[in-house]
């Protein structure tokens, strides 16, 4: 019954490509209200297929085979930037300054080839921690650099208006 409507509102529902936006952004309320733990674990494992920057891929790690979940940022101008890990939205943009202060990683090997995958992260550390990988030194010497000389500081935002004495 409940997949009946889960379909019936993903018929209605209009994905947004110009925008990225997802049908799993639409449904939270609906699956939260879902009491059956195996209907509601279904219902998110859809919910996330059917967003086009979900990606899944499984790394193995002490013969424990580990899955990573990655939200992908579109390529776009304009395109807001996605957190990897969580999926939301933020403000930032692709090309604009505050691109410039994220770590962005090109994923080309768990893309499906139409789009690159590519993921926006706070830090370098933050992608070690997500990929369960280590970057040399010299990537994260190198990232933090740029970010802390200035090269990439974003301006002073100006008021709107100017109070004239």
């Amino acid at each position: 019954m409940k997949e009946d409507v889960l379909n019936e509102l993903m018929d209605e529902l209009s994905v947004d490509t110009e925008n990225n936006e997802s049908i799993a952004e639409s449904l939270p309320s609906f699956i939260n209200d879902v009491t059956d733990k195996k209907e509601r674990k279904k219902l998110r494992e859809l919910a996330k297929k059917s967003d086009p920057g979900y990606h899944s891929y499984y790394i193995l790690r002490k013969n424990t085979k580990i899955k990573i979940e990655c939200y992908s940022t579109g390529c776009n101008p304009g395109t807001r930037i996605r957190c990897p890990t969580t999926g939301m939205r933020f403000s930032d943009r692709v090309s604009s300054a505050q691109e410039q202060l994220y770590y962005k990683v090109r994923m080309p090997a768990i893309g499906t080839g139409d789009e690159p995958v590519t993921l926006y992260y706070d830090t370098p550390e933050s992608y070690e921690r997500h990929h369960f990988t280590a970057l040399p030194q010299i990537v994260k010497e190198d990232w933090q650099n740029r970010n802390r000389n200035g090269k990439y500081q974003l301006p002073e935002e100006t008021p709107d208006f100017v109070e004239v004495k």
